[in-house]
């Protein structure tokens, strides 16, 4: 058990081996390209490209979000017809993709509208 004001990792972290230090140098050298490739794509007019390179760099610069849910559980009757089972599976689909799916505010801002 710790004790208050003692480190949980007193050695401290373990210095890079000689593959990670050749790595990250690999990966310094492309900085500048990858810069581009998200500023391209956030100027483009592909939405998608828009939508990634937006996430990627929110992501980088705020941090990925936490996530967390919430479940409500009722007690229905279950569906008595496949008609009825279809329309609860797509209701709960469409419920689903519109939690998951939010329009970003890059999309509002430029008059982007999602998809197009």
């Amino acid at each position: 058990m710790w004790q208050k004001g003692q480190s949980g990792n007193p050695k401290g972290k373990k210095p890079y081996t000689e593959e990670q230090k050749f790595f990250i140098a690999k990966c310094q050298n492309h900085l500048e390209k990858a810069w581009k490739i998200l500023e391209i794509s956030i100027a483009s007019n592909n939405w998608e490209k828009q939508k990634w390179a937006t996430e990627i760099l929110l992501d980088r610069a705020l941090g990925k979000p936490e996530t967390t849910g919430s479940l409500e559980v009722t007690q229905n009757e279950p569906p008595s017809t496949p008609e009825q089972l279809i329309a609860g599976y797509r209701e709960f689909k469409a419920l689903i993709a519109a939690r998951t799916n939010p329009i970003p505010a890059t999309a509002i801002t430029n008059g982007v509208e999602p998809g197009k």
